[in-house]
């Protein structure tokens, strides 16, 4: 029986990763230095934030290509470490 192939675990692919947490820059070089140890150099990010109300959080959104499902796991499990970091998404 031929079963539909599950496009999200086709690599690489584009990936939005969401980070909310608390609106100070360690919640930001927490992300920079997560991508930067997991992907290759030269690859593109792109980035948008967007601030709660009061200011006291952010979330930030940042699109890449992944090269594997490992390299996300990695970067999700080092980032829910960061104790500036509320959700991951």
């Amino acid at each position: 029986m031929n079963e539909p192939e599950n496009e999200a675990l086709k690599y690489p692919q584009r990936v939005p990763m969401k980070v909310i947490g608390d609106n100070d820059d360690a919640l930001l070089e927490a992300l920079n230095a997560s991508l930067a140890k997991h992907l290759e150099d030269g690859t593109t990010i792109e980035f948008r934030t967007n601030k709660s109300r009061k200011g006291n959080y952010v979330a930030v959104t940042a699109t890449f290509v992944a090269t594997s499902r490992e390299q996300l796991e990695a970067m999700y499990t080092e980032l829910r470490a960061c104790e500036a970091v509320k959700f991951l998404l």
